[in-house]
């Protein structure tokens, strides 16, 4: 598959109009980044976008309505952000639109997903002064009441990058690294279900494969956790998909090339993966998963 033309990892991506976007993210340097490029799975080619107003990583992407919100993120100088940026592919530009409210709080290293249409929910990550439970909603269609809290936040914070997939209206929040004072670091397995009609949390069965810095696709009804970090540093090509209904997890092929901080889309019943990084080394790899050619 054609290469991401730059190398890069804790990029954000989305699905419009049957393109992938592959948005922000940072250099092998750790530079943040404004690049935007859209990729045509037909003609396997990718071609340049307006670049994002605000260069950054650790965003997070969502498409409603025709257009592709990217919100939060780190920018220059490592410092967390409140931006919410909309890109329109009618006019290729990015707004900051009055209606577009900045966040209440920055947050960098999360995710999200829109359960359905309307709201996206920031999940995880941390804010200037550390990780968080907190889950603010964003509402895309009313600029009065532009963010909203759930009734329960998450019940552990999963910070650096863990990855959200939407399944029948509801969220599922996966894997993520806490820090605890006096304990250090925990690499979680945590998979934890946001019913969207109540707004509380349950815990399900846990990733088999404790992880930081995953992504996410679904393919066949299966949701999918895509390589990350684990806890001795090692970026992972491991992949195990989720039966919501059985509630269970299996392994599945593993990624051709070990990656953190990657982007993952789904599209026409597979599953994209877009960047990362292995180490110091930003990753220009694409690579495309087929359900139907996995044995396992």
């Amino acid at each position: 598959m054609a290469l991401l033309p730059l190398a890069r990892w804790g990029l954000a991506a989305g699905v419009l109009n049957g393109f992938v976007y592959a948005i922000g993210g940072a250099d092998a340097a750790g530079q943040p980044l404004g690049t935007v490029e859209a990729y045509d799975p037909f003609g396997d080619a990718w071609s340049p976008r307006a670049a994002l107003p605000t260069p950054r990583s650790g965003l997070a992407a969502v498409a409603i309505a025709g257009r592709i919100y990217a919100v939060g993120g780190t920018g220059a100088g490592g410092v967390p952000l409140e931006l919410v940026e909309i890109y329109d592919p009618a006019t290729d530009q990015w707004s900051t639109e009055p209606s577009t409210t900045p966040l209440y709080e920055a947050r960098t290293d999360f995710c999200t997903g829109t359960p359905d249409g309307q709201f996206f929910p920031l999940v995880g990550g941390h804010t200037g002064s550390g990780q968080t439970t907190v889950v603010w909603v964003y509402n895309t269609q009313d600029p009065s009441v532009p963010l909203l809290r759930t009734n329960n936040d998450l019940p552990v914070a999963q910070d650096y990058h863990p990855a959200c997939e939407v399944v029948a209206g509801n969220l599922y929040a996966l894997g993520g690294r806490s820090s605890t004072p006096g304990s250090g670091n925990t690499w979680l397995d945590a998979n934890s279900f946001l019913d969207w009609t109540t707004g509380l949390w349950r815990a399900r069965a846990p990733l088999p494969t404790a992880r930081e810095g995953l992504s996410s696709g679904q393919a066949g009804g299966l949701v999918y956790a895509i390589g990350g970090l684990d806890a001795a540093g090692q970026a992972l090509a491991t992949v195990e998909a989720y039966d919501p209904a059985a509630d269970a997890w299996h392994g599945k092929a593993p990624l051709p090339t070990a990656r953190e901080r990657a982007a993952a889309v789904s599209l026409y019943g597979r599953i994209f993966v877009l960047g990362g990084r292995a180490g110091n080394t930003a990753l220009d790899a694409v690579e495309r998963y087929d359900p139907g050619k996995d044995p396992n």
